[in-house]
Protein backbone atom coordinates (compact mmCIF):
# COMPACT_ATOMS: atom_id res chain seq x y z
CA UNK A 1 0.00 0.00 0.00
CA UNK A 2 1.20 3.17 -1.31
CA UNK A 3 0.69 4.98 2.33
CA UNK A 4 2.76 8.77 0.91
CA UNK A 5 0.22 8.76 -1.98
CA UNK A 6 -2.59 7.98 -0.05
CA UNK A 7 -1.85 10.87 2.42
CA UNK A 8 -1.29 13.44 -0.37
CA UNK A 9 -4.83 12.43 -1.48
CA UNK A 10 -6.75 12.83 1.16
CA UNK A 11 -4.57 16.48 1.99
CA UNK A 12 -5.33 17.58 -1.85
CA UNK A 13 -9.17 16.98 -1.16
CA UNK A 14 -8.94 18.92 2.21
CA UNK A 15 -7.94 21.71 0.96
CA UNK A 16 -9.46 24.73 2.47
CA UNK A 17 -10.19 22.84 5.09
CA UNK A 18 -8.72 22.90 8.30
CA UNK A 19 -7.56 18.87 9.54
CA UNK A 20 -5.17 16.45 10.85
CA UNK A 21 -5.02 13.49 8.93
CA UNK A 22 -3.62 10.52 10.79
CA UNK A 23 -3.24 6.87 9.58
CA UNK A 24 -1.42 4.03 11.31
CA UNK A 25 -0.59 1.08 9.78
CA UNK A 26 1.68 -1.93 10.84
CA UNK A 27 2.62 0.35 13.70
CA UNK A 28 4.07 3.25 11.56
CA UNK A 29 2.06 6.60 12.50
CA UNK A 30 1.66 8.94 9.26
CA UNK A 31 0.42 12.32 10.09
CA UNK A 32 -0.16 15.40 7.88
CA UNK A 33 -1.53 19.00 8.81
CA UNK A 34 -3.93 20.97 6.43
CA UNK A 35 -4.64 24.33 7.16
CA UNK A 36 -4.47 26.20 10.94
CA UNK A 37 -4.63 23.27 12.88
CA UNK A 38 -4.46 25.61 15.92
CA UNK A 39 -7.82 26.45 15.56
CA UNK A 40 -8.94 22.87 15.42
CA UNK A 41 -11.17 22.01 18.99
CA UNK A 42 -9.21 20.25 21.66
CA UNK A 43 -11.84 17.37 21.49
CA UNK A 44 -13.47 16.66 18.57
CA UNK A 45 -16.57 14.58 18.36
CA UNK A 46 -16.15 10.92 16.81
CA UNK A 47 -17.74 10.41 13.62
CA UNK A 48 -18.04 6.84 12.12
CA UNK A 49 -17.82 6.41 8.34
CA UNK A 50 -21.91 5.58 8.11
CA UNK A 51 -22.84 8.51 10.38
CA UNK A 52 -25.40 9.69 6.93
CA UNK A 53 -26.64 6.29 6.43
CA UNK A 54 -30.18 4.96 7.18
CA UNK A 55 -30.46 3.52 10.69
CA UNK A 56 -33.44 2.86 10.28
CA UNK A 57 -33.18 0.87 6.47
CA UNK A 58 -30.63 -0.75 7.92
CA UNK A 59 -32.15 -2.04 11.00
CA UNK A 60 -34.99 -3.29 8.76
CA UNK A 61 -32.34 -5.62 6.87
CA UNK A 62 -30.92 -6.88 9.82
CA UNK A 63 -34.50 -7.89 11.02
CA UNK A 64 -35.17 -10.05 8.34
CA UNK A 65 -31.66 -11.92 8.53
CA UNK A 66 -32.07 -12.16 12.30
CA UNK A 67 -31.91 -15.59 13.45
CA UNK A 68 -34.69 -15.74 15.60
CA UNK A 69 -38.11 -17.02 15.14
CA UNK A 70 -41.22 -15.18 13.19
CA UNK A 71 -42.89 -14.66 16.39
CA UNK A 72 -39.75 -12.79 17.59
CA UNK A 73 -39.16 -10.49 14.29
CA UNK A 74 -42.55 -9.35 14.65
CA UNK A 75 -41.78 -8.07 18.08
CA UNK A 76 -38.36 -6.56 16.42
CA UNK A 77 -40.74 -5.14 13.75
CA UNK A 78 -42.77 -3.11 15.97
CA UNK A 79 -40.28 -1.64 17.45
CA UNK A 80 -38.89 -0.48 14.45
CA UNK A 81 -42.61 0.85 13.51
CA UNK A 82 -42.58 2.80 16.99
CA UNK A 83 -38.99 4.21 15.54
CA UNK A 84 -40.00 4.54 12.04
CA UNK A 85 -43.62 7.10 13.37
CA UNK A 86 -40.79 8.80 16.14
CA UNK A 87 -38.47 9.83 13.87
CA UNK A 88 -39.14 8.67 10.22
CA UNK A 89 -35.52 10.04 8.73
CA UNK A 90 -32.61 8.95 11.47
CA UNK A 91 -28.92 8.23 10.79
CA UNK A 92 -26.63 6.74 11.97
CA UNK A 93 -25.15 10.57 13.15
CA UNK A 94 -28.74 10.97 14.97
CA UNK A 95 -28.54 8.05 17.63
CA UNK A 96 -27.59 9.45 20.33
CA UNK A 97 -28.44 9.87 24.15
CA UNK A 98 -30.36 12.25 23.94
CA UNK A 99 -32.12 10.65 21.12
CA UNK A 100 -32.69 7.33 23.35
CA UNK A 101 -33.88 9.55 25.95
CA UNK A 102 -36.59 11.16 23.55
CA UNK A 103 -37.79 7.87 22.44
CA UNK A 104 -38.21 6.84 25.87
CA UNK A 105 -40.32 9.63 26.56
CA UNK A 106 -42.09 9.42 23.62
CA UNK A 107 -43.30 6.03 24.49
CA UNK A 108 -44.44 7.11 27.68
CA UNK A 109 -46.25 10.24 26.28
CA UNK A 110 -48.50 6.93 24.26
CA UNK A 111 -49.58 5.77 27.84
CA UNK A 112 -47.49 2.26 27.17
CA UNK A 113 -47.10 -0.02 29.72
CA UNK A 114 -43.59 0.37 32.12
CA UNK A 115 -42.66 -3.37 30.65
CA UNK A 116 -44.04 -2.87 26.84
CA UNK A 117 -41.60 0.26 27.11
CA UNK A 118 -38.44 -1.99 28.54
CA UNK A 119 -39.61 -4.34 25.92
CA UNK A 120 -39.01 -1.95 23.31
CA UNK A 121 -36.22 -0.36 23.89
CA UNK A 122 -34.25 -3.72 24.73
CA UNK A 123 -35.02 -4.93 21.28
CA UNK A 124 -33.33 -1.57 19.97
CA UNK A 125 -30.42 -2.04 21.78
CA UNK A 126 -29.82 -5.37 20.70
CA UNK A 127 -29.69 -3.70 17.35
CA UNK A 128 -27.54 -0.82 18.80
CA UNK A 129 -25.03 -3.35 20.05
CA UNK A 130 -24.98 -5.26 16.19
CA UNK A 131 -24.26 -1.64 14.79
CA UNK A 132 -21.10 -1.02 17.50
CA UNK A 133 -19.95 -4.84 16.70
CA UNK A 134 -20.04 -3.31 13.04
CA UNK A 135 -18.35 0.06 13.60
CA UNK A 136 -21.08 1.50 12.31
CA UNK A 137 -21.23 3.57 15.92
CA UNK A 138 -18.84 4.76 17.53
CA UNK A 139 -20.24 5.38 20.97
CA UNK A 140 -22.89 2.87 23.04
CA UNK A 141 -26.11 5.78 23.44
CA UNK A 142 -27.56 3.46 25.63
CA UNK A 143 -24.18 3.80 27.93
CA UNK A 144 -26.36 6.29 30.64
CA UNK A 145 -29.51 4.81 30.11
CA UNK A 146 -31.31 2.23 32.32
CA UNK A 147 -34.33 -0.22 30.87
CA UNK A 148 -36.78 0.05 33.82
CA UNK A 149 -39.10 -3.05 34.62
CA UNK A 150 -42.13 -3.48 37.24
CA UNK A 151 -42.57 -6.89 38.50
CA UNK A 152 -46.20 -7.90 37.59
CA UNK A 153 -48.19 -10.88 38.62
CA UNK A 154 -48.42 -13.42 36.44
CA UNK A 155 -51.87 -15.08 35.61
CA UNK A 156 -52.59 -18.46 36.53
CA UNK A 157 -55.19 -21.40 36.91
CA UNK A 158 -56.04 -22.65 39.98
CA UNK A 159 -55.87 -26.43 40.40
CA UNK A 160 -60.09 -26.07 40.95
CA UNK A 161 -60.08 -24.37 37.88
CA UNK A 162 -58.03 -26.50 35.75
CA UNK A 163 -60.35 -29.48 36.70
CA UNK A 164 -63.06 -26.88 35.89
CA UNK A 165 -61.30 -26.87 32.46
CA UNK A 166 -60.15 -30.62 31.81
CA UNK A 167 -64.03 -31.52 32.80
CA UNK A 168 -65.41 -29.56 29.81
CA UNK A 169 -62.66 -29.63 27.37
CA UNK A 170 -64.75 -32.20 25.33
CA UNK A 171 -67.44 -30.29 25.24
CA UNK A 172 -66.22 -27.44 23.35
CA UNK A 173 -66.09 -26.63 19.15
CA UNK A 174 -63.32 -28.19 17.44
CA UNK A 175 -61.21 -25.00 17.23
CA UNK A 176 -61.25 -24.20 20.62
CA UNK A 177 -60.99 -27.63 21.72
CA UNK A 178 -57.59 -28.35 20.16
CA UNK A 179 -56.36 -25.15 21.51
CA UNK A 180 -57.52 -26.51 24.88
CA UNK A 181 -55.74 -29.37 24.68
CA UNK A 182 -52.46 -27.72 23.87
CA UNK A 183 -52.93 -25.49 26.69
CA UNK A 184 -53.19 -28.36 29.43
CA UNK A 185 -50.39 -30.17 27.80
CA UNK A 186 -48.74 -26.39 28.84
CA UNK A 187 -49.98 -26.99 32.31
CA UNK A 188 -49.08 -30.15 32.71
CA UNK A 189 -45.32 -29.78 31.38
CA UNK A 190 -44.59 -26.03 31.48
CA UNK A 191 -43.59 -25.73 27.86
CA UNK A 192 -43.67 -22.45 26.18
CA UNK A 193 -46.63 -21.66 23.07
CA UNK A 194 -43.51 -22.20 20.40
CA UNK A 195 -42.52 -25.36 21.89
CA UNK A 196 -46.16 -26.60 21.52
CA UNK A 197 -46.29 -25.81 18.22
CA UNK A 198 -43.36 -28.24 17.09
CA UNK A 199 -43.23 -30.96 19.60
CA UNK A 200 -43.78 -34.14 18.24
CA UNK A 201 -45.23 -37.82 18.89
CA UNK A 202 -41.66 -38.77 18.68
CA UNK A 203 -39.98 -36.44 21.46
CA UNK A 204 -41.68 -38.33 24.35
CA UNK A 205 -39.83 -41.78 25.02
CA UNK A 206 -39.42 -44.62 27.46
CA UNK A 207 -37.12 -44.94 30.30
CA UNK A 208 -38.06 -47.79 32.76
CA UNK A 209 -41.43 -47.60 33.34
CA UNK A 210 -41.74 -43.73 32.82
CA UNK A 211 -42.39 -41.98 29.52
CA UNK A 212 -40.58 -38.86 29.53
CA UNK A 213 -40.42 -35.92 27.63
CA UNK A 214 -37.15 -34.27 26.20
CA UNK A 215 -36.95 -31.41 23.85
CA UNK A 216 -34.84 -28.67 23.31
CA UNK A 217 -36.46 -25.46 23.68
CA UNK A 218 -36.62 -22.87 20.98
CA UNK A 219 -36.17 -20.25 22.93
CA UNK A 220 -32.99 -20.57 24.77
CA UNK A 221 -32.05 -23.79 23.48
CA UNK A 222 -31.85 -25.49 27.09
CA UNK A 223 -33.22 -29.22 27.18
CA UNK A 224 -35.81 -29.79 29.10
CA UNK A 225 -37.00 -33.31 30.54
CA UNK A 226 -40.42 -33.87 32.02
CA UNK A 227 -41.38 -37.24 33.36
CA UNK A 228 -44.74 -37.00 32.05
CA UNK A 229 -45.84 -40.65 33.59
CA UNK A 230 -45.67 -38.58 37.15
CA UNK A 231 -45.69 -34.97 36.54
CA UNK A 232 -49.79 -33.90 37.41
CA UNK A 233 -50.62 -37.82 37.66
CA UNK A 234 -49.32 -38.79 34.17
CA UNK A 235 -52.93 -36.31 32.39
CA UNK A 236 -50.00 -35.54 29.61
CA UNK A 237 -49.76 -39.06 28.62
CA UNK A 238 -53.38 -38.87 27.55
CA UNK A 239 -52.47 -35.70 24.94
CA UNK A 240 -49.76 -37.93 23.42
CA UNK A 241 -50.42 -40.06 20.13
CA UNK A 242 -48.53 -40.96 16.69
CA UNK A 243 -44.80 -39.71 16.36
CA UNK A 244 -45.41 -36.88 14.01
CA UNK A 245 -46.84 -32.98 15.93
CA UNK A 246 -49.03 -32.94 18.67
CA UNK A 247 -50.66 -29.80 18.30
CA UNK A 248 -51.64 -28.12 14.84
CA UNK A 249 -51.98 -24.31 16.81
CA UNK A 250 -53.13 -21.05 14.89
CA UNK A 251 -50.20 -18.08 15.49
CA UNK A 252 -49.99 -16.83 19.10
CA UNK A 253 -53.14 -14.21 18.91
CA UNK A 254 -55.69 -16.60 17.06
CA UNK A 255 -54.87 -19.21 19.86
CA UNK A 256 -55.46 -16.41 22.88
CA UNK A 257 -58.46 -15.47 21.19
CA UNK A 258 -59.94 -19.42 21.30
CA UNK A 259 -58.62 -19.56 24.95
CA UNK A 260 -60.77 -17.04 26.18
CA UNK A 261 -63.90 -18.34 24.37
CA UNK A 262 -63.52 -21.16 25.58
CA UNK A 263 -62.68 -20.27 29.29
CA UNK A 264 -65.56 -17.84 29.13
CA UNK A 265 -67.92 -20.86 28.16
CA UNK A 266 -66.63 -22.91 30.63
CA UNK A 267 -67.52 -19.66 33.03
CA UNK A 268 -64.10 -19.95 34.34
CA UNK A 269 -63.50 -15.87 34.79
CA UNK A 270 -60.54 -15.42 34.32
CA UNK A 271 -58.24 -13.65 31.50
CA UNK A 272 -55.95 -15.90 30.30
CA UNK A 273 -53.17 -16.46 27.42
CA UNK A 274 -51.00 -19.17 26.38
CA UNK A 275 -48.29 -18.72 28.33
CA UNK A 276 -50.57 -18.92 31.44
CA UNK A 277 -50.19 -22.82 30.86
CA UNK A 278 -46.53 -22.21 31.63
CA UNK A 279 -47.21 -19.96 34.36
CA UNK A 280 -49.65 -22.62 36.02
CA UNK A 281 -47.75 -25.63 35.93
CA UNK A 282 -44.74 -23.71 38.03
CA UNK A 283 -47.24 -22.30 40.38
CA UNK A 284 -49.27 -25.47 41.10
CA UNK A 285 -45.90 -27.46 41.72
CA UNK A 286 -44.58 -24.57 43.95
CA UNK A 287 -47.61 -24.48 46.27
CA UNK A 288 -47.62 -28.87 46.33
CA UNK A 289 -44.22 -28.60 47.53
CA UNK A 290 -41.90 -29.04 44.80
CA UNK A 291 -38.06 -27.34 44.80
CA UNK A 292 -37.46 -24.81 42.86
CA UNK A 293 -34.65 -26.28 41.38
CA UNK A 294 -36.83 -29.47 39.40
CA UNK A 295 -38.83 -26.40 38.09
CA UNK A 296 -36.17 -24.21 36.79
CA UNK A 297 -35.57 -28.13 35.43
CA UNK A 298 -39.03 -28.28 34.05
CA UNK A 299 -39.25 -24.87 32.52
CA UNK A 300 -35.62 -24.56 30.98
CA UNK A 301 -34.64 -21.57 32.55
CA UNK A 302 -30.68 -21.18 32.42
CA UNK A 303 -30.54 -19.53 35.92
CA UNK A 304 -32.64 -20.25 39.44
CA UNK A 305 -32.91 -16.48 39.84
CA UNK A 306 -35.03 -16.39 37.13
CA UNK A 307 -37.26 -18.92 38.38
CA UNK A 308 -37.22 -17.38 41.75
CA UNK A 309 -38.04 -13.75 40.93
CA UNK A 310 -40.67 -14.87 38.04
CA UNK A 311 -43.38 -16.58 41.04
CA UNK A 312 -41.72 -14.72 43.95
CA UNK A 313 -45.54 -13.89 44.77
CA UNK A 314 -46.37 -18.09 44.97
CA UNK A 315 -43.74 -18.08 47.13
CA UNK A 316 -44.94 -15.88 49.88
CA UNK A 317 -47.86 -17.48 49.53
CA UNK A 318 -46.26 -21.66 50.32
CA UNK A 319 -44.40 -19.46 53.43
CA UNK A 320 -47.67 -17.93 54.62
CA UNK A 321 -48.76 -22.11 54.34
CA UNK A 322 -46.18 -23.99 55.89
CA UNK A 323 -45.98 -21.55 58.98
CA UNK A 324 -49.68 -21.91 59.16
CA UNK A 325 -49.05 -25.57 59.79
CA UNK A 326 -45.80 -25.11 61.67
CA UNK A 327 -48.39 -23.16 64.30
CA UNK A 328 -51.54 -25.46 64.44
CA UNK A 329 -48.88 -28.08 65.10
Amino acid sequence: MEIAGLMNEIVERLQGRTAIVQIIVDGECHLRRVGDVNGLIDHPELVAPSATESFLKWMATQIEVAAVCEATKGNHRNCLDHLRRFRPTMTFADVNYSLVSEFDAYLRALRLAVNTIAKIMKVWHRYINIALGEDLLVRDPFRKYTIRREDTHKASLTERELKKLERGADTLPDDERSVVSAFLFSCYTGLRYSDLCRVRGSDVRSSGRQRWLSLRTRKTGAEVRVPLSVSFGGKAVTLVSGEGRLFDLPNNARSNILLRRAMKRLHIRKRVSMHCGRVTCATICLLRGVPLSVIQHMLGHRSIVTTASVYAHVRDNTIVRELRKAWRA
